[in-house]
């Protein structure tokens, strides 16, 4: 068991060296390989093309070829037109220092939100991230007005905290902090139930992490706790993280986005803790 852990730590560590071969077939191209949505969703079709299309010119300006290039268009709101979130990465430091799929559909997918509810719906929610990367999405539900906490590894809080800086509206509309969190061992010092949102995107790779992301979830998540998990479905072996956290929580698909020239989606589930 203690060999386990041990392990788990120096695969931690390569996550973050990027030390792991990484896919390369198109599951991690960026947001260019969105596509259509599907009939139902065709009411935000329209802006998720938009948003995407920004998002690569932008980065075809700024030369996207550079894993040491600056400040990046990381996401547009729909519902501002002067609302948008800029990010660093750095794809040779590892795959936390990098803007994912699955963090761009969970934005699409606040926009949404708010599209059939409020512009209020996010001011004043607690929210959490959990391996937050870039911290695109916690800081996007910030400059929406929510209260947020971003957390990841140590070794990924320097790289947050300077896009946290980068992007003064998410002190402005909201509140954010940047903590560390080691999924399976820092979960006890956080209250269960003291966030209303928790929130995970493309958080489901390496079957090792599967109990201690389930573990940190149970942890933190009450009868009134919303989880919202975003990813990119690579592989089979995801469905078993799925299954086991059924045990726990009620999981709900309210999301999808195919993916174009693959036949993946990103899928975004509601998780709700089982009483």
């Amino acid at each position: 068991l203690n060999r386990d852990r041990e392990q788990s730590k120096m695969d931690l560590n390569d996550y973050h060296r990027g030390g792991v071969d990484i896919d390369n077939d198109g599951d991690y191209a960026l947001p260019n390989i969105f596509g259509r949505a599907s009939d139902s969703d065709s009411d935000v079709e329209d802006l998720i093309e938009a948003r995407l299309s920004e998002f690569n010119s932008k980065n075809e300006l700024e030369g996207s070829d550079d894993d040491s290039k600056g400040p990046q268009l990381g996401f547009s709101s729909s519902i501002s037109e002067s609302l948008s979130i800029y990010i660093l990465e750095n794809k040779q430091k590892g795959i936390g220092f990098q803007l994912w799929p699955a963090a761009i559909a969970m934005c699409t997918f606040f926009d949404k939100l708010i599209a059939e509810s409020s512009r209020e719906l996010f001011v004043g929610k607690k929210m959490l991230e959990l391996g937050a990367g870039t911290g695109l999405v916690g800081m996007y539900a910030a400059a929406l007005g929510a209260q947020v906490t971003l957390t990841d590894l140590e070794a990924v809080l320097g790289n947050l905290e300077a896009n946290v800086e980068l992007n003064p509206v998410v002190k402005t509309n909201g509140s954010i902090d940047v903590k560390a969190l080691c999924w399976g061992e820092d979960q006890m010092k956080y209250t269960k139930g003291a966030y209303d949102v928790v929130l995970v995107a493309d958080g489901i790779y390496w079957e090792f992490l599967f109990e201690p992301l389930l573990q940190t979830l149970i942890a933190l998540a009450s009868t009134d706790t919303v989880v919202y998990v975003a990813q990119l479905r690579r592989r089979k072996l995801e469905n078993r993280f799925f299954r086991r956290a059924a045990k726990y929580f009620t999981v709900t698909s309210v999301f999808d986005l195919p993916m174009k020239g693959l036949k993946r989606s990103v899928n975004i589930y509601e998780f709700k803790a089982l009483k």
